[in-house]
C-alpha cells in the first residue's frame, strides 16, 4: 500500500515535505545501504544486512519516498517474546531534507 503523509507544521513553522510510505522490498536494499553511507553518524551494516530488514522485517521499517528517491528509513522490528514493543534500530534522513519532520514521519507513519 502506498500513502502519502500528511502536512502539518512543525515549530518554527518548517513544513513537512510531502513524503510516499513504499512497502519494502529486497529492491530495496542497496538504496538503503546508499542513504545510510550519506548518515555517517549512524551504523552501517553490510549491505547483505540490510535484505532481511526489507523483506522479513518490511512490515515494520518504514522507508519515505520523496520525488521517486529515498529519502527516509527506520529499520524497526517487534520482539516475539513482546509483540507490543517496537524496537527501532536508528533513523536516516538525507541530509538534504533533515530538520523538516521526516523523522518524525517515519515514527508516526502509517
Amino acid at each position: 500500500m502506498v500513502r502519502d503523509s500528511k502536512s502539518f507544521s512543525l515549530p518554527g513553522d518548517v513544513q513537512l515535505p510531502r513524503v510516499t510510505f513504499r512497502k519494502r522490498t529486497h529492491n530495496h536494499a542497496a538504496d538503503v545501504w546508499g542513504l545510510i553511507a550519506l548518515c555517517p553518524q549512524l551504523g552501517r551494516n553490510s549491505l547483505y544486512c540490510e535484505f532481511p530488514l526489507c523483506t522479513d522485517f518490511a512490515d515494520t521499517c518504514v522507508l519515505d519516498e520523496l520525488a521517486g528517491a529515498m529519502v527516509g528509513w527506520m529499520p524497526a522490528y517487534r520482539r516475539p517474546s513482546e509483540p507490543s514493543t517496537l524496537f527501532i534500530w536508528q533513523i536516516a534522513v538525507h541530509p538534504e531534507i533533515r530538520n523538516t519532520g521526516v523523522g518524525k514521519s517515519l515514527i508516526m507513519s502509517p
